[in-house]
């Protein structure tokens, strides 16, 4: 199975349990590759998988939450997806606000 179709399946995965858990919220960080990486490239992976959970796999805009994570070191380019119940947004939003 290619690398390409393995992300698609992760966030076809994210989809899954978004249906499962009606009150959660699904975050979605796009890192960016090592410095010296094309500009633009993470807000064109962040389209591409805007286009694929909205469009693709009709998920409701206000369930999903697509953030650039910045860059990273040690990969091309990477995803990070994160389901927050219900209970568990006043927190991460008092984490967030302090960083």
């Amino acid at each position: 199975m290619s690398a390409g179709r393995m992300r698609w399946r992760r966030l076809d995965y994210l989809e899954s349990k978004l249906r499962e858990e009606p009150q959660s919220i699904a975050y979605i960080l796009v890192y960016g590759g090592p410095r010296g990486a094309k500009r633009g490239d993470t807000e064109a992976r962040m389209k591409c998988i805007k286009d694929y959970i909205f469009k693709r796999r009709a998920v409701r805009t206000d369930r999903v939450v697509i953030m650039n994570g910045g860059y990273c070191e040690s990969h091309q380019w990477s995803c990070g997806l994160f389901l927050v119940v219900k209970a568990d947004r006043q927190r991460l939003r008092q984490s967030a606000q302090k960083r």
